[in-house]
């Protein structure tokens, strides 16, 4: 491909990708999941960081977009299961440092009745 036509497919390739991004309210650490490049790389091409970026991460990042327009249109997808995940993680994370925190303020052992009685406490504040 010549200079001139490598310039002009990275020109048009990044405003479709811009366009499209906006337009599917895709972040560039969600279409990392489907593009095999890092958000701050695609962070990079997109706000120009990445002065010359490859023909190659182009392609990438244009073939992870419709791998996203794919998985969007079946009912459970890759990423609604992956934020699901997040979510699930992240409570449990909180849980386990709660009763963490509790144990340590109360002095109580793990078996304890009054543990007992704080987790369910806290498992319906968290429900």
């Amino acid at each position: 491909m010549k200079n001139s036509d490598n310039q002009d497919f990275k020109e048009n390739a990044l405003r479709e990708i811009k366009e499209e991004m906006a337009k599917l309210q895709l972040s560039p650490f969600r279409l990392s999941k489907f593009a095999g490049v890092s958000d701050v790389g695609i962070a990079k091409v997109l706000d120009g960081r990445s002065e010359n970026p490859s023909e190659k991460t182009i392609k990438k990042i244009l073939d992870g977009i419709e791998a996203f327009k794919k998985q969007e249109k079946s009912p459970i997808t890759l990423a609604t299961i992956n934020e699901k995940l997040d979510k699930i993680l992240e409570l449990l994370r909180a849980h386990s440092l709660d009763i963490d925190i509790l144990y340590e303020l109360f002095g109580l052992s793990p078996d304890s009745t009054e543990v007992k009685k704080l987790q369910e406490k806290v498992k319906k504040k968290l429900s």
